[in-house]
């Protein structure tokens, strides 16, 4: 078995491995989006290179195989100033948010579209240990001040903005046991793409996912919502965060190496989404043009399966011969969106709140 140094430290693995994976033996943290364990590399992302030895070139350490007496140098500046140029245009060229406007706008970072699914889904508990998590009394409601948040609903740029305080009202008044901290959201992180004012052609494909109509009406005011009518408001979100928020690879490595959101960026990409498939969501505004996806639909032996199309910029993953999505993967679907490094496909029954991809 070869032996070999990075930063220093020796390391033996076994033969065939990749100088990513000697780190990972050594609990060295390097980047990587495009890897997965079992897959071939495909080199895309560029965010795992290395320096090996005294070669000028760095390269990328998913798929440089190691060799006896191999040097490593894995966090020289010169490294880190490229990872990062990696990053950012990968960021360049993306189209999403992280977090959804509500939960940026409000003061407390509530993880507001999280509480909207679990009152949708009747899971009042789970709903309360959101917003306690958060800081929100409901146990003591006077001084609470959503409208914030309710103002940045992208709902109220088309008919009403979601009745946040309502809902959070009525799950004060409704919850059958107190709040469990277990079931509370991942901690707010800071570092989040946003992706601003959205075109009408976009908004409407936003609202295509949520129910429609302006805000419901408690049918009586002062007892506040009904079960019912608690769903059918609930049911009004557009759901702008992220289906990988906390899983993110990109938005890991983005963070870790502190990268501007929109330095690069003069125009952003279209956002998108194609739902058409029972089990599956696609954004291609989110993809990295990893090929994961790709070597997963050939793996299950799909008939169609999905593929690149176009170069540079203008590439992007499509089905071939225009044949629809849930036809192209049919029995590979979970399998690619469980390997997507940013929720470009995302299973449509996921915990958009920390759980989404698995790893």
């Amino acid at each position: 078995m070869p032996k070999l140094t990075i930063d220093g430290r020796e390391v033996t693995v076994p033969e065939g491995s990749s100088v990513l994976h000697a780190a990972r033996a050594l609990g060295v943290a390097i980047p990587s989006l495009c890897q997965r364990d079992g897959f071939e590399p495909s080199t895309s992302c560029m965010a795992c290179v290395v320096k090996i030895g005294s070669s000028p070139t760095l390269r990328p350490s998913c798929a440089t195989i190691v060799t006896e007496g191999m040097e490593v140098s894995s966090e020289l500046p010169e490294v880190r100033k490229a990872r990062r140029a990696s990053l950012e245009l990968l960021l360049s060229d993306h189209a999403g948010d992280c977090v959804a406007p509500c939960q940026l706008a409000d003061e407390r970072h509530a993880d507001l579209p999280r509480f909207l699914r679990q009152v949708a889904e009747g899971d009042l508990g789970g709903a309360a240990a959101t917003l306690t998590t958060a800081g929100i009394d409901l146990d003591d409601l006077d001084g609470l001040q959503v409208h914030r948040a309710e103002k940045a609903c992208r709902r109220g740029r088309n008919d009403e903005a979601v009745a946040l305080d309502r809902l959070i009202r009525y799950v004060a008044a409704h919850r059958d046991h107190p709040a469990d901290a277990a079931g509370a959201p991942p901690e707010y992180r800071a570092w989040s793409v946003r992706l601003g004012r959205m075109t009408e052609a976009e908004q409407a494909a936003l609202l295509a996912g949520a129910r429609p109509g302006a805000a419901v009406p408690p049918a009586d005011a002062a007892r506040g919502y009904t079960p019912d009518e608690a769903r059918a408001e609930a049911l009004r979100c557009l759901h702008c965060d992220c289906h990988a928020a906390h899983s993110c690879k990109l938005r890991d490595a983005c963070e870790e190496y502190d990268v501007p959101t929109a330095r690069l960026r003069s125009q952003r990409p279209a956002w998108a989404i194609d739902r058409s498939h029972p089990d599956i969501l696609h954004e291609p505004g989110k993809c990295i043009r990893c090929g994961l996806c790709l070597q997963a639909a050939e793996r299950a032996g799909e008939r169609f399966g999905i593929t690149f199309a176009g170069r540079g910029f203008d590439m992007s993953v499509q089905t071939p011969f225009g044949v629809p999505l849930a036809q192209a993967v049919a029995a590979a679907a979970a399998d690619c969106a469980d390997v997507c490094p940013t929720a470009a496909l995302s299973r449509r029954d996921a915990n958009r709140s920390g759980e989404s991809n698995a790893p």
